[in-house]
């Protein structure tokens, strides 16, 4: 669902919506859809419109919603056929395909949806080796005492004259360094290692739909991604990545990435770019909203 109308037939739908409803609300930027929903539906446009948050769905050739039957493909939502299987080709032509051309068919559709569903397994050991080199390496942990080491020596320093003017100098600074100062974990969470794994192969799915130039490696944007989760991202209102607790609170400081050896800061930026590209219109608004972490 589109929290703004991204096509002329989607907004006028969500033009005859608002004048079948006595009062018009505004746009619920917040919400997402599930089966509970109710939808206005024009058949006619093919777009449906949801009820309580005013979300549309425009069912064109890049539908995602679709449900597969032996009959054909349809919408959850609107019901409108979009292609039917590649066997239903074969259905009114008098030769039935069997034996080794049918089962080539059968099989190159299987391959095809295991492409598209399954992330790689040399995809899961990259974003495993990325959250590891992170949080759990020798690097961090050396990063993490180098910085303690540091605030402590310039906090001695700041307290030699032993007065009231040093000592809340010393404080100020303390308070000031304490967030750069992050620490480490002892194992990391199966769960967020499963979370990046599942949003960064839709953010790939994503940038393929849109035809996104995505050239990042996976641990590009895992890093971008940590980025994000740390400070969370906002578009015209709408938060579409939440911020987690668990990575501000383990991660290492915006600072701090670059003093890993096999880190390139430019490729993390670029990859927040690719990220926040994917996640609104070309206009600005909000368009995708990632599923907030679970920790």
């Amino acid at each position: 669902m589109d929290i703004y109308p991204q096509s002329a037939a989607a907004k006028v739908a969500l033009l005859r919506f608002d004048k079948s409803e006595k009062e018009v609300k505004g746009i619920d930027q917040h919400h997402r859809c599930t089966d509970k929903c109710k939808y206005f539906i024009c058949d006619d446009l093919k777009v449906a419109v949801c009820k309580s948050s005013r979300h549309t769905h425009f069912c064109n050739a890049s539908c995602r919603l679709l449900d597969k039957t032996n009959e054909g493909s349809f919408c959850k939502i609107t019901a409108y056929q979009k292609l039917g299987p590649e066997e239903q080709s074969y259905a009114n032509k008098t030769k039935v395909l069997y034996g080794r051309r049918h089962s080539n068919v059968h099989w190159n559709e299987r391959q095809s949806e295991k492409k598209r569903m399954k992330p790689s397994v040399q995809h899961i050991k990259r974003v495993r080796q990325m959250l590891k080199l992170i949080f759990l390496s020798d690097e961090r942990k050396k990063i993490t005492e180098t910085s303690k080491a540091r605030v402590k020596a310039r906090m001695r320093q700041l307290l030699k004259p032993l007065t009231v003017h040093a000592y809340f100098k010393a404080l100020q600074y303390r308070c000031k360094m304490d967030p750069a100062i992050r620490a480490v974990p002892k194992t990391i969470p199966e769960e967020l290692i499963q979370y990046f794994i599942t949003q960064t192969k839709q953010i790939r799915t994503e940038c393929d739909r849109r035809n996104i130039q995505c050239k990042r490696t996976d641990g590009s944007l895992v890093l971008g991604l940590l980025q994000l989760l740390d400070s969370g991202f906002v578009a015209c209102g709408a938060t579409l990545i939440d911020k987690s607790n668990w990575v501000g609170k383990h991660s290492l400081s915006l600072q701090q990435y670059g003093k890993l050896n096999s880190v390139r800061c430019r490729s993390q930026t670029i990859a927040v770019r690719v990220l926040k590209h994917c996640l609104v219109s070309d206009s600005g608004n909000p368009l995708l909203r990632l599923d907030p972490c679970p920790i």
